[in-house]
């Protein structure tokens, strides 16, 4: 196989994501499901736009910030100093 059939075969597959929608949650405490609804083109497979689904595992905390189980909660400012008013 020549090295540039080779190239053009394994390297990464740009895509360009046009639209997410968040499709449905399934709610259980303080965990939930949720079910996107993907649409991006992938001009190696096709000139229309491709359709596609994921599912994502979401966690919340004792302060109810949600975030993606299995990835680290980052909040811009140090969560002692949270206050719901402005600290002027």
């Amino acid at each position: 196989m020549p090295q540039a059939e080779f190239l053009q075969l394994t390297r990464l597959t740009r895509t360009d994501l046009r639209g997410v929608r968040v499709a449905r949650i399934k709610q259980t405490g303080d965990r939930a499901e949720v079910w996107l609804s993907l649409r991006f083109m992938i001009p190696a497979l096709s000139a229309e736009p491709v359709d596609s689904e994921s599912t994502e595992s979401w966690a919340s905390d004792a302060d109810t910030h949600w975030c993606k189980e299995g990835e680290p909660l980052v909040l811009p400012f140090p969560r002692s100093n949270y206050s719901s008013q402005p600290n002027w």
